[in-house]
């Protein structure tokens, strides 16, 4: 069986080493700190699933790429976990009725964080 392949998006060099160091051991993690990073790894490679931040400083919030990745017929279909630092019902609702399939709150538990991804490629 391939190893899935899953896009990491944050602004954050330590949440992205932390995602990296978490999931690594049983799917390839790529990483990019913006949307135009994103953006340009989205084009070159297969994804099964992205991991995105919601805040983006100096970049365009995770909700608006959330709404540009479900508008793409490219990229439409691919599951998207929202990362936040923000657990109000009003963020997370954003984020659900925007298409994500799902959300992890920061600091995340890594065994969350397992348990998130493998529900969204078990339900392929």
């Amino acid at each position: 069986m391939d190893r899935k392949t899953i896009l990491a998006i944050d602004d954050s060099a330590i949440s992205l080493r932390s995602v990296k160091t978490v999931l690594e051991d049983l799917y390839s993690v790529r990483m990019a700190k913006t949307t135009a990073l994103a953006s340009g790894v989205l084009r070159k490679e297969h994804i099964d699933l992205i991991l995105l931040d919601i805040e983006m400083p100096g970049d365009i919030s995770g909700i608006d790429y959330l709404k540009v990745l479900k508008a793409a017929p490219e990229t439409r279909d691919i599951p998207v976990i929202m990362l936040t630092g923000h657990s109000s019902f009003e963020t997370i609702s954003n984020a659900t009725w925007g298409g994500a399939a799902d959300y992890v709150i920061k600091p995340f538990d890594p065994v969350v964080l397992h348990e998130k991804v493998l529900g969204i490629f078990l339900n392929q």
